[in-house]
């Protein structure tokens, strides 16, 4: 096993859409979206190892 530490294998992923929306009036607004997730990986034995995904959109 490789890890010694709670979360031994961590990522951070962050995913940004920039976006113009027209509205039926014909309105411009921009959107700004945020996609942010942990990735953590564990080693249970020497073959079998557990993935999650931690996050939000």
């Amino acid at each position: 096993m490789e890890e010694k530490r709670l979360f031994r294998k961590t990522a951070f992923i962050v995913h940004t859409t920039l976006q113009n929306v027209t509205t039926d009036n014909e309105v411009s607004k921009k959107y700004i979206g945020l996609n942010y997730r942990f990735n953590c990986q564990h080693t249970l034995t020497k073959n079998i190892a557990l993935g999650y995904n931690i996050g939000s959109v």
